[in-house]
């Protein structure tokens, strides 16, 4: 093989791994990539001034898809600011 042909398979090659990870993409978008969220057992959060403290699920309710469960949670403590134990959506 001369080093033109080698080029040209390398060049193959490389466009071919390009159409895999745009095919990959886009089935990842169309299919949704939400999944859904368990907090359980979870030991104690606490933030001491200003802050979030949170030993539940917390997020986007638009990236989080059911059931989304809490459990047996601990305790979340916070000197200025939010505390969650349970299911917050944002």
């Amino acid at each position: 093989m001369t080093w033109e042909q080698v080029s040209r398979w390398a060049s193959v090659a490389s466009a071919l791994a390009g159409l895999a990870a745009v095919g990959v993409a886009i089935w990842a978008a169309l299919t949704g990539s939400k999944s859904a969220a368990r907090a359980s057992h979870t030991g104690k959060a606490t933030v001491r001034g200003i802050g979030t403290a949170n030993t539940g699920v917390m997020g986007p309710a638009s990236s989080v898809a059911e059931p989304v469960t809490a459990e047996r949670t601990g305790a979340a403590e916070v000197g200025e600011g939010e505390a969650n134990t349970a299911i917050r959506r944002l």
